[in-house]
């Protein structure tokens, strides 16, 4: 398996491109051969972003340069240890800033314990935290759990509460989504809290306090799901999760059939196929400045999308229709993962890859006529 990873920047103000960083070009070693993902992103108050590379074992931090009028934009590794590079080791994925000092990330990834799969590290193993604090980023730890031995693979999206008392973690295997706390500044985590969702895989998350059904705390969270499908043509909704009560809102549900035939790309003298005809949430973001609502970047179909609400209605009523609208693609982008905006500068950081790459039999032919390939993740 691999990609080439890459992270995309758009000027929203002339939605034009200022850079397109390809991850393979910033290899901790030069003759390594590892391939790449750009998976999460992050952004600080200062304008700098920070990037999982899941498949490199590496985080990234592209920094901003106000002074820099040519080219503000600039991209180096940020935290690395070798064990992480460990074929099967680590699978980062989610990362979330400290939303009171700005002392540290947090990091969520897959350990598999079957590095021999094939398929390493999709299946098996189990989840970690690491932290890494902001000034020496080269010496991350693995943080411990409080009350429990081990979670199954599958942390996958994060954040943050406002007030940073609250770490809230979907958990895609489990189709739970974990509440953490800690007394030691996020050395060790306390699992508080888990909710099982009532969509399959839940992948992306995102505070629910000012939005839709929200409680006006940080006691609730959206979250969409993404999920395998073959054959059936699946809505992906959003539900609110309130960790305050019992309850659980299916705030959303849509579905988008975008009518595009097989795509097959030849790779090492064999035939790969995708299918693309479903919107696929990899990254789901709610913005209440901007008039922006909520956005969900789809791995399908490598495009940015706006879901406007267009009917509301109370909690125990029928959930929300919204009217789907593109938001942003380009030529380029043909699988999109995670994405975030800076509000301030108004500039779109886009994770994407090169499904050309993509390789190890998953796309291999033969292909049935009504075959349609997914693939879960979220930040």
């Amino acid at each position: 398996y691999g990609f080439m990873g890459g992270v995309m920047i758009v000027d929203l103000s002339t939605n034009k491109m200022i850079a397109n960083f390809d991850l393979q070009d910033y290899n901790v070693d030069p003759d390594d051969p590892f391939y790449h993902l750009a998976n999460d992103i992050i952004i600080d108050s200062s304008g700098n972003a920070y990037v999982t590379d899941s498949f490199g074992g590496a985080i990234y931090k592209i920094t901003y340069d106000s002074n820099n009028s040519t080219m503000p934009y600039s991209m180096g590794l940020f935290s690395y240890t070798s064990e992480w590079q460990v074929p099967g080791y680590i699978f980062f994925d989610g990362l979330s800033m400290d939303p009171v000092n700005g002392e540290f990330i947090l990091v969520n990834g897959w350990i598999n314990n079957d590095i021999d799969n094939s398929l390493s590290p999709f299946f098996g193993g189990y989840s970690v935290m690491i932290k890494i604090p902001m000034d020496t980023p080269m010496k991350p730890k693995m943080c411990n759990y409080s009350n429990v031995v081990e979670l199954d693979r599958g942390f996958d999206g994060q954040i943050f509460s406002d007030d940073g008392m609250y770490l809230y973690v979907t958990g895609d295997m489990a189709s739970a989504v974990y509440r953490f706390t800690s007394e030691d500044n996020w050395d060790t985590l306390t699992l508080e809290q888990v909710k099982t969702t009532q969509s399959v895989e839940p992948t992306a998350i995102a505070l629910a306090a000012n939005g839709p059904y929200g409680t006006g705390v940080d006691e609730s969270v959206y979250v969409s799901s993404a999920f395998f499908t073959f054959d059936a043509k699946p809505a992906y909704p959003i539900e609110l999760l309130d960790f305050s009560n019992s309850d659980s809102i299916v705030v959303a549900a849509f579905e988008i059939e975008v009518e595009i035939p097989i795509n097959s790309y030849s790779l090492d003298d064999k035939l790969y196929y995708m299918k693309k005809d479903f919107l696929l949430p990899e990254t789901m973001r709610y913005y209440s400045q901007n008039d922006l609502g909520f956005l969900t970047g789809s791995m399908g179909y490598g495009t940015i999308f706006q879901m406007i609400p267009s009917t509301t209605s109370n909690m125990t009523g029928n959930p929300l229709n919204f009217t789907v609208e593109e938001f942003y693609s380009n030529d380029i982008l043909n699988f999109s993962a995670g994405f975030a905006i800076d509000l301030e500068r108004d500039i779109l950081f886009i994770c994407h890859a090169n499904i050309k790459t993509f390789g190890s039999g998953l796309f291999q032919s033969p292909a049935p006529d009504n075959w349609t390939y997914g693939f879960m993740g979220g930040v």
